[in-house]
């Protein structure tokens, strides 16, 4: 009885996202053949004040493996987000968008630029089991020394600024607040002129959004739960209301999801929810490596939808069905 309910429900979900895909394609298929986004060439009008949303298109890369296959696929981006480690002053010099440098300010990710060093033990916090990292102290003046060395290491090299990770790291030890807004500090004054970004920190957001010029929602529908293995957030009405708050701030949004394959249910769910809500997006693997090609769904963020009501309405039904049939077949 269960099985066969099993399979009347995967058909009738099935069918419903079958042709409620073809209905949103239908309304948005002229902006999508405009807007495609992969294998073409582009470029960032940039504003003085920072990025915008409405021009930016963008990559974000944590691999070690920099060849021309690599260059090739990040110069079809107009802002690419990379590990310093992995590249050089030569290498970024190949890259014609603008280049971001991943720093975990949280964390301690085991990596060395330059001549930048920290014991990490010595002002340690805590432990992440997950990504094998010490949790740091960001209020001592050790950890904010080595913080701003390698920001001074990732411009000299020719980046052009900086995303600073791991801020989320305040909603259990509130105490590293006041050292996380001081390295922000520290850095615009030291060099006004870069682009400063943070990954999530929602709690300490307002603030910092004096200091910075984007904010990158990672998790923007799905998350990364193993190696290799990805599920829903499946609360999307926070992340709903986490955006509507980020975008109060006036701050630029940029959103990042995982998927396991390109084009599977998880990729195809977090790509509509931030056409939904007017957010660029990136979509890779668990451990950002992968060089999938990526879809840029228009938006209008002058209306209360981004896309027309109607395929809001949609994608929301979509959601629904997945999360559900997601999770049937997960306990069976």
């Amino acid at each position: 009885m269960k099985s066969k309910l099993i399979v009347e429900f995967a058909f009738l979900a099935v069918m419903i996202l079958f042709i409620s895909t073809i209905l949103v394609l239908k309304i948005n298929v002229g902006n999508l053949q405009k807007n495609q986004l992969m294998y073409s060439n582009f470029s960032i009008a940039r504003d003085p004040a920072g990025i915008k949303e409405s021009n930016i298109t963008f990559a974000v890369y944590y691999g070690d493996a920099v060849n021309e296959s690599v260059i090739k696929y990040l110069n079809n981006f107009s802002m690419v987000i990379l590990e310093p480690w992995a590249f050089n002053s030569s290498t970024l010099a190949e890259i014609r968008g603008i280049k971001i440098a991943y720093i975990d300010l949280g964390e301690y990710d085991n990596s060395s630029l330059g001549s930048c060093y920290i014991n990490a033990t010595e002002i340690s916090l805590g432990y992440d089991a997950f990504w094998d990292q010490v949790i740091v102290n960001a209020s001592s003046p050790l950890w904010q020394d080595y913080i701003m060395c390698e920001v001074k290491y990732v411009l000299n090299e020719g980046f052009n600024g900086v995303l600073f990770d791991d801020l989320d790291v305040v909603d259990e030890y509130p105490s590293v607040g006041g050292g996380i807004i001081h390295i922000l500090n520290e850095t615009k004054n030291s060099y006004p002129g870069i682009i400063i970004g943070v990954n999530r920190g929602f709690d300490i957001l307002p603030n910092i959004t004096k200091y910075i010029d984007f904010v990158m929602y990672e998790d923007y529908g799905t998350q990364v739960v193993s190696q290799g293995k990805v599920s829903f957030v499946g609360n999307e009405d926070y992340i709903i209301q986490e955006t509507s708050k980020i975008r109060e701030l006036n701050v630029t949004l940029l959103a990042l999801a995982y998927a396991e394959r390109p084009g599977d249910a998880f990729f195809n769910f977090s790509e509509r929810l931030a056409a939904a809500e007017g957010i660029p997006l990136y979509v890779t693997n668990w451990n950002v490596t992968a060089l999938w090609p990526q879809q840029f769904i228009p938006h209008n963020t002058k209306t209360k939808y981004p896309i027309s009501k109607f395929t809001y309405i949609i994608l929301r039904l979509e959601h629904f069905l997945f999360t559900r049939w997601y999770l049937i077949f997960s306990i069976s």
